[in-house]
């Protein structure tokens, strides 16, 4: 049986008795405002109009119009009410709505993939951990940005742990919780919590390892996630000392992958997997980086078999260059370089001004954001592995006019994008650029310079890029002699560091 609207009868000119007042909040007993510029930033949780309860829902007059009863013959059946877990409160919205709008120019699967974390969004929906995992991250960058308290963050991100958990004691993985775990970790990255981070990336892998187990066919959303995790774990590896957890993905899958990465790629896709080759020469330098410091500890070592090891060492270190030589010169690179050039020669700009140069450095011809993010992580990689071959730092070795050569192509490239877009990797860059500007005698411009940029890093929400540049910093004022490592153990204190091996020791048994 079906419900029929009748008609009302027509009425001429407009009654002012039919006009619909503005709603009035429930928890203020103030008008609420309809909508907000989607540029504002999200508001101030004490701002009395947008002050909502948790348990309350405010529903949108576009999806449950306001129609009055007097219009129909029979009575309406109301709406049911959406279930409680799915409610999302005003304040939240707007922090959903800076997810959507900011976090893809901090996310360099973006550009590639633009659909990724608008994926991620759409399952949220129906999904309360992950929503609440991105409204914590999304709230953290915001509110840090925005100098504002980071309550509304914290907040979100305590209530992520317990869902999550509650999930996992169900016993059955899905993708959703998958994707909320890696969320954990970002927003542990952002907050300069390694160590956390590295937990959750940790059981990221494990989540990932049972939900194949249980025979389901991962989506390119969840394929993603997985690329995404074995970024934050080389990076991770690389600020402190510790193993990487994801093994680097093989170079002969690079075919395997087409296909989901054509499903879901815009552009094309020889970019993607370009970037993805590249994370992977990453991963192999992070699990190299933990090697080398193994062979070299040398316990009860004799001095043919040290020398044996470090011959070792610097074979895998020379072939691992050789590799990222090979990456750069990929066909689509090769192709863009010269298009870069050819606009170079047709241009008219004879760029006589300083804006967007590297102090007194020539000013660098540049192609786009994601492009050039990608060439200054070949650059930093290529500095990380000079690091792993000769780690002691201001020592001359046979890798030093190649790491100034990649340290200032890094700046300049900095200079003239003006970019701070995917700010996590930048951070990696401009830690390993100022360890090769620390000579206490020179470099002073240098260094003030990296300062700067990591202040910007920093005013993007990352607070990780204050431990980088006070570690900076030590190097750069100290006396004695520094090493890699050395930088590595700076940045986490004794306490993280013992509970780091004894985490490591207690997955070895269990392993």
């Amino acid at each position: 049986m079906c419900l029929h609207k009748v008609k009302p009868e027509k009425r001429k000119g407009k009654d002012p008795s039919r006009r619909k007042s503005a709603p009035v909040s429930q928890a203020t007993g103030q008008k609420v405002k309809k909508s907000l510029s989607p540029e504002s930033p999200p508001p101030r949780a004490s701002e009395p109009d947008l002050v909502i309860k948790e348990e309350e829902s405010v529903q949108s007059d576009k999806v449950f119009p306001l129609v009055e009863e007097s219009d129909y013959l029979l009575p309406l059946v109301k709406a049911v009410p959406p279930p409680a877990e799915s409610r999302v409160d005003s304040l939240d919205m707007q922090y959903l709505q800076y997810w959507l709008r900011e976090m893809p120019k901090n996310h360099p699967f973006a550009t590639p993939f633009p659909s990724f974390l608008t994926t991620l969004f759409q399952v949220s929906n129906s999904n309360p951990h992950l929503r609440h995992s991105l409204v914590s991250l999304a709230a953290f960058v915001a509110d840090n940005t925005s100098h504002r308290p980071l309550v509304r963050a914290l907040l979100h991100h305590q209530e992520t742990l317990r869902k999550v958990q509650g999930s996992l004691t169900l016993g059955t993985i899905t993708e959703s919780t998958i994707y909320a775990v890696m969320m954990l970790a970002y927003f542990n990255v952002f907050t300069g919590k390694f160590l956390s981070a590295r937990r959750h990336i940790r059981g990221l892998s494990l989540l990932l390892e049972q939900y194949s187990a249980q025979g389901n066919q991962p989506s390119p959303t969840t394929m993603l996630i997985w690329r995404c995790g074995v970024r934050i774990d080389y990076i991770l590896s690389s600020v402190y000392p510790c193993r990487p957890i994801f093994p680097p993905p093989p170079t002969e899958q690079e075919d395997l992958h087409r296909g989901w990465i054509r499903s879901c790629v815009v552009g094309d896709e020889e970019w993607a997997l370009g970037q993805f080759a590249l994370d992977n020469l990453q991963s192999k330098a992070a699990h190299l980086s933990w090697q080398a410091s193994q062979l070299r500890r040398g316990h009860n070592c004799q001095e043919e078999e040290l020398i044996e090891r470090e011959e070792m060492i610097q074979r895998a270190c020379s072939a691992l260059i050789d590799e990222l030589t090979t990456w750069r010169g990929r066909k689509v690179f090769l192709e863009e370089d010269a298009r870069l050039e050819m606009r170079k020669l047709l241009s008219t700009d004879g760029q006589l001004d300083e804006e967007g140069t590297f102090l007194g450095y020539p000013r660098m011809n540049c192609g786009n954001a994601f492009y050039e993010s990608l060439l200054n992580e070949y650059r930093s990689a290529v500095l990380f592995v000079t690091f792993i071959a000769a780690p002691l730092i201001n020592h001359s070795s046979p890798y030093t006019p190649l790491r100034f050569l990649h340290a200032i192509e890094c700046c300049r490239s900095i200079a003239a994008t003006g970019q701070t877009s995917f700010p996590v990797p930048m951070v990696r860059i401009l830690q390993l650029a100022g360890l090769v500007f620390s000579h206490p005698d020179e470099f002073s411009r240098e260094r003030s310079w990296i300062e700067e940029q990591l202040d910007k890093v920093s005013e993007r929400g990352v607070v990780g890029a204050n431990k980088v540049k006070e570690m900076l910093q030590a190097v750069w004022r100290s006396e004695f002699e520094w090493s890699y490592g050395d930088t590595e153990r700076w940045m986490k204190s004794e306490d993280d560091l013992e509970q780091l091996e004894l985490e490591e020791e207690v997955y070895d048994t269990a392993q």
